[in-house]
């Protein structure tokens, strides 16, 4: 209940100041769609389908990798909402939100955790929130929003107990650089939230913390302060992934990841990923890119190559591709003007000879876990089988 109350929320709000508004998602270009130009996007704003990867702390200092994603829809009081999944492994969270132009929308959220005794909450509940949580998109700096968790939550088959907790987030700098386990990341902004909980005794604990946000990834880096049983909890972007209809019957998926020691493991980017199937055609050429870099800054400016193999491939084939060379970043541009040194690899090619079309086309990344950590970012455009 604790990451409930005290991350999840910080997650929505971060993650709506990065979500896209109508008109920015990829590929919203006037003009037709010229697969050499998508491939050379920069790495997408932070969207409502988004799947994030995080590296999560404990007070007591250990970690674990969770993913908070969308998972379907839910219809809460005639509106439809994003259903998104939490799947912590020590306390998972299910959470229906949906990202609107002006702010987002929380309407109903589940909890399996450990009882937070500072807070007198229970292990487990199911709260629908009345009024339904509106919490700003875009604050400005340096201007309190203010936003209330009020409804009811009914735990084990019981009566239903009040929610109140009224809190605020505080952007501080909207130009940061923030040191995460991918490197440095540039162009975030920085924030600081404090919230106010009362239990069912009308008992105040005070929740401080703060955090950053990008565009690209949403949430960054997060931190509770108070109180002392939850200060230390929080979490660091670790890699994220979505994709995206180009138009005219185009699509694409991305994914950026920390592989190496405190990584993430394999490295797997597929055109299934855009809609769940083998949709791509085999007679028109595959945009396939990948670029790694170092995660640690200091020697991501060095001419050091990281040593990994990559392969480019359909189900049943693989591509030849050349050997990864210094190339500027494309999909993180930002890295070029401080000097990062980015190693890319594009393949271009079809799968004619295969027997039936509706194929996949793929990207794997081998790096030993053992290694210094890399970040490494891939994008497939496809054309899908009409």
């Amino acid at each position: 209940m604790r990451r409930l109350l005290a991350v999840t929320p910080l997650l929505l709000v971060a993650a709506c100041n990065g979500c896209l508004t109508p008109g920015e998602g990829e590929g919203e270009g006037e003009g037709p769609v010229d697969p050499e130009v998508e491939i050379e996007r920069p790495f997408p704003r932070y969207t409502s389908s988004t799947r994030s990867v995080l590296l999560r702390t404990n007070p007591d200092g250990t970690s674990f990798i969770s993913t908070f994603e969308p998972v379907g829809t839910a219809e809460i009081g005639g509106e439809t909402y994003t259903h998104y999944l939490d799947d912590a492994p020590s306390g998972s969270a299910e959470v229906d939100a949906t990202v609107r132009e002006q702010d987002i929308l929380i309407a109903h959220a589940t909890f399996d955790s450990t009882i937070t005794e500072g807070l007198g909450l229970p292990a487990q509940g199911d709260a629908t929130f009345e009024p339904v949580i509106s919490l700003p998109r875009g604050a400005p700096v340096g201007e309190p929003q203010l936003f209330a968790l009020t409804g009811t939550a009914v735990v084990g088959g019981a009566l239903p107990v009040p929610i109140n907790t009224t809190a605020q987030f505080t952007v501080s700098d909207d130009d940061v650089e923030v040191v995460t386990p991918m490197g440095v990341l540039r162009g975030c902004s920085a924030f600081d939230a404090t919230g106010v909980a009362r239990n069912f005794f009308a008992a105040e604990t005070t929740i401080s913390g703060a955090g950053t946000f990008c565009p690209t990834f949403g949430l960054v880096t997060g931190r509770i302060s108070e109180p002392a049983s939850m200060a230390g909890l929080g979490l660091d972007v670790l890699g994220s992934a979505d994709a995206a209809d180009l138009g005219e019957g185009w699509s694409t998926v991305y994914k950026v990841a920390v592989l190496g020691v405190g990584g993430t493991g394999p490295f797997r980017l597929s055109s299934f990923d855009a809609h769940q199937a083998n949709d791509a055609d085999k007679e028109t050429h595959a945009k396939m890119y990948l670029e790694v870099r170092w995660a640690d800054d200091a020697r991501a400016q060095t001419q050091d190559s990281p040593y990994l193999t990559p392969s480019f491939h359909t189900i049943l084939g693989v591509f030849a591709n050349d050997a990864l060379a210094q190339h500027p970043s494309l999909l993180f541009p930002e890295d070029n003007a401080a000097g990062i040194v980015t190693w890319s690899v594009l393949v271009d090619q079809a799968a004619k000879n295969e027997a039936d079309n509706g194929i996949a086309y793929g990207i794997d990344v081998n790096y030993d876990a053992s290694f210094s950590a890399i970040r490494a970012a891939a994008r497939i455009v496809y054309k899908v089988v009409q």
